[in-house]
């Protein structure tokens, strides 16, 4: 590295000094690397479709305000899926597969509010059903998100392959939350506690 060179460019700076020297070399070192993974990174191909947004209408933003139990809000947030899911299935049958796609773009937004919302209350020790609820019904999705994706030519199904690893991920997420430090157990039952504290 030709440090006289850029010392031109800062003649205030001492760069003798050890600790300038490794500053500059680290942030050269976190450029390189910033643009090595951005060429890693797999790019989307030319002849894909752009990817859908991932917008939430105004009347599911209503409501989702109206309900602020963590149980009721965790099954409207599914039912919300469900119907988009479902509008999704039926268009992609119709071969609309543009506005198919725009389904799973407001399902996705739908998915990533929701965790935001229960990783919010994860650390009430509230969040143990929804978690375990939300699993169980991506668990479903997988494969009705799999089917349509089937069915799409390649420049749609593409980002249906990444809404797939992010349904995956998010169920590891919601798993891992089920057994969490941080969730508050139920405490054991008090006739079970008086017969292990009984003489033998």
């Amino acid at each position: 590295m030709e440090f006289n060179r850029i010392s031109h460019l800062w003649p205030n700076l001492n760069f003798g000094n050890t600790l300038v020297r490794a500053l500059i070399v680290s942030f050269i070192i976190l450029i390189t690397t910033g643009l090595t993974f951005a060429q890693v990174e797999d790019p989307m191909p030319d002849d894909v479709a752009p990817p859908p947004l991932k917008l939430i209408s105004k009347e599911e933003k209503d409501q989702l305000a109206v309900e602020t139990g963590i149980k009721d809000r965790t099954n409207l947030y599914i039912g919300l899926m469900e119907v988009r899911l479902k509008s999704a299935e039926d268009l992609s049958a119709q071969d609309d597969f543009g506005s198919a796609l725009n389904q799973f773009g407001s399902y996705e937004g739908l998915l990533e509010k929701m965790m935001t919302d229960l990783n919010a209350e994860k650390k009430n020790g509230k969040a143990l059903w929804s978690f375990k609820k939300l699993e169980m019904a991506l668990r479903q999705h997988t494969f009705r998100i799999e089917t349509v994706r089937r069915l799409m030519p390649f420049k749609y199904g593409f980002h249906l392959a990444r809404l797939q690893k992010v349904v995956r991920k998010t169920r590891a997420e919601a798993t891992e939350s089920l057994f969490s430090d941080s969730v508050v157990r139920m405490p054991a039952d008090k006739s079970a506690k008086q017969d292990e504290q009984k003489p033998q």
